[in-house]
């Protein structure tokens, strides 16, 4: 079974059911990573009519301003979510520093809360790598998944050594970076996404689709010169055994 460990179903907009009619037909596990309260409602009412998409609850950092006075309101979505994310930190897309104490309020909040419940978290750390793996080790956590990680070679050596998995997305067809990723990693750390519709978009003008993960899976296969099927009974595996409470 394909897995896409990081999309944002809400981004397909009027072709959300198109997109998961391809999901239900590709066996796609989708895991919808969501950025505020009202996006993780909307994404467990998408969970409740499909089998193949699991439903995380996050504070994405650019919402975070918006939450940070009222940590504890958040708690209830943290116990019910199936995984902690999309969350952490961003000081690359953010240019207001004003909105910094927030968003390390709420980071620092949040992977806490999701070690003590025993969740895996999918972190953003854009521009914030080295803090992002400094509340990692604050906390300990386990279960830390690097979404589409954009950082220095060194960090990333650090965030290898901590034990992350990282996310690999469809930049990995044309970006020098993601591809030594692929070939550095063991396969057990690797997982497969494509963020949604919007992020092809802006790579290059072409909307995003889930079937964007199979040409990922491909990928990966490629650089590391094994069997796409290996891609993805790896991945399905690792993938189940960070969701495991």
């Amino acid at each position: 079974m394909f897995v896409d460990f990081h999309n944002h179903l809400h981004s397909y907009k009027d072709r959300l059911d198109e997109a998961l009619c391809f999901i239900r037909k590709e066996g796609i596990l989708t895991l919808d990573c969501t950025i505020h309260p009202e996006d993780y409602a909307f994404s467990r009412s998408i969970g409740r009519k499909s089998p193949y998409v699991i439903s995380g609850f996050g504070i994405h950092p650019w919402e975070a301003h918006r939450f940070h006075e009222n940590l504890e309101e958040l708690e209830p979505m943290m116990k019910e979510a199936a995984f902690i994310g999309e969350i952490g930190l961003d000081f690359h897309w953010v240019t207001d520093k004003a909105t910094y104490p927030a968003q390390r309020a709420v980071c620092d909040f949040m992977i806490r809360r999701s070690r003590e419940m025993g969740k895996m978290c999918n972190l953003h750390t854009k521009g914030a790598e080295t803090e992002v793996l400094a509340l990692l080790k604050k906390y300990d956590h386990p279960k830390a998944v690097v979404h589409w990680y954009s950082g220095s070679r060194h960090v990333f050596d650090r965030l290898k050594d901590f034990g992350c998995c990282f996310t690999i997305g469809i930049d990995v067809h044309t970006s020098q970076q993601t591809k030594e990723m692929v070939e550095q990693l063991p396969l057990e750390r690797i997982l497969t996404e494509t963020d949604g519709m919007e992020t092809r978009q802006w790579l290059d003008g072409t909307p995003g689709f889930p079937e964007d993960i199979i040409h990922v899976v491909e990928a990966v296969a490629g650089i590391k010169g094994i069997p796409k099927e290996q891609v993805v009974e790896t991945v399905y595996n690792t993938t189940l055994s960070l969701l495991k409470g």
